[in-house]
């Protein structure tokens, strides 16, 4: 049918690379803070809800070294380790309590340290938009809704085949914990985040 309106192969490509361009420019900047002493960011959690379709309750320990990089230590009610998650450039591992790789994925962008820090994603996007006050940023892999201290509101993304939301709904001004309400498929998770050291919220 192309071929058929008069477009040519060479006429496709310059399309194609106009399309790309377009693209490039209209996401050539990427969201910026000022890291100060927010590295390394360090929290307690508790966890509780559906996994699965299975009810989980945990607690942890999570410390985001920087805005690719962070590793989370679940335990048991006694307070022994049971498992690890390191995650590294958007790769995200599970290791059991002797350190062996019993499962690995890949995440949808590589900054989700970042978001856990309280920190917009450094990559590149491709247009903002305004909701009242609140930023909303769109990247390739989802959006994010930043506050007007471009710190994270919620996200919104897929993983696992999965929609997943994440909304942030109390500050650490309120009672000392971050609470965010997590959504993954049908599945529905609460998290609450005890800061200790740094971070941005």
């Amino acid at each position: 049918m192309i071929k058929h309106l008069g477009i040519g192969v060479r006429s496709k490509s310059n399309i194609f690379l106009g399309l790309v361009l377009i693209i490039t420019a209209s996401g050539c900047a990427s969201l910026r803070v000022d890291k100060g002493t927010a590295y390394p960011f360090k929290a307690g959690f508790h966890l509780q809800g559906t996994l699965n379709s299975k009810t989980v309750m945990m607690d942890g320990a999570l410390v985001v070294n920087s805005s690719t990089k962070a590793i989370v230590e679940v335990y048991t009610p006694g307070g022994l380790a049971i498992y690890s998650i390191g995650i590294s450039d958007g790769k995200m591992y599970v290791m059991d309590m002797w350190g062996k790789i019993i499962g690995e994925s890949t995440l949808p962008t590589r900054y989700i340290p970042a978001l856990l820090a309280g920190f917009p994603p450094r990559g590149i996007y491709l247009y903002r938009s305004r909701k009242g006050e609140d930023i909303i940023v769109h990247y390739l892999w989802g959006r994010v809704c930043l506050d007007s201290s471009l710190i994270p509101l919620s996200v919104e993304t897929t993983f696992d085949k999965k929609p997943v939301i994440i909304k942030r709904t109390a500050t650490k001004e309120k009672d000392g914990n971050i609470e965010l309400h997590i959504s993954i498929g049908s599945d529905r998770i609460l998290t609450a985040l005890k800061v200790i050291h740094g971070g941005r919220w």
